[in-house]
């Protein structure tokens, strides 16, 4: 058992690889694949009897189009255009997936959405077809404090289902090819920030 995307202290997480490794472990699981922000910064090998593989997402700063990347020799530069990281991720052997390309354009709340514009998506591997963090902040309501009481004591109640159009995409994306491309769910670990609700 493992989990995919997770996001340390070199990026946007809140904790480093020992302390998530120990999360793994208590939880139950065999490996994590750690996905920073435009950077490879942890060391792949075993940590607190949990295997700990690194791939990297690639994140442009016009906040759309992110990808993760598997399998990479060397750090991949965030640029814009997603030809050219994709080519790379082939150049390395490596393999591709299209990160969260639906969240909500509907958000209550101030994270921004972060979606896959590029309109040749079959040239990716693969799909992430569920993502918890995504799922999560579509749904959480920063403006209503009954709400931000409710995620903090039972966020994991969300729903859990991939979104139709994600389904739709990966459906599109294997129609006519001949080697199928993969799906995953990703967990998307990052910092929460919860508003104060209570005093």
């Amino acid at each position: 058992k493992g989990a995919v995307h997770l996001h340390t202290t070199v990026s946007d997480g809140t904790g480093n690889i020992d302390e998530i490794s120990k999360s793994a472990k208590e939880a139950d699981l065999d490996w994590i694949i750690i996905t920073d922000h435009n950077k490879i910064g942890v060391e792949e090998g075993i940590y607190n009897g949990v295997y700990v593989l690194t791939g990297e997402e690639i994140s442009p700063s016009s906040n759309s189009n992110h990808c993760m990347a598997f399998d990479i020799k060397e750090q991949i530069d965030n640029v814009e255009n997603p030809i050219d990281y994709l080519h790379e991720i082939k150049r390395q052997n490596g393999f591709s997936c299209i990160c969260h390309p639906h969240e909500s354009l509907e958000r209550n709340n101030s994270y921004s959405p972060i979606r896959w514009e590029f309109n040749d998506f079959k040239m990716a591997d693969g799909i992430e077809l569920w993502n918890y963090f995504s799922n999560w902040t579509n749904d959480y309501d920063d403006t209503n404090l009954l709400t931000q009481a409710y995620y903090y004591l039972f966020g994991n109640f969300m729903r859990n289902e991939p979104l139709q159009e994600t389904l739709e995409m990966w459906d599109k994306m294997n129609d006519g090819v001949k080697n199928p491309k993969f799906a995953i769910g990703g967990l998307d670990a990052h910092a929460i920030k919860y508003k104060k609700f209570m005093m």
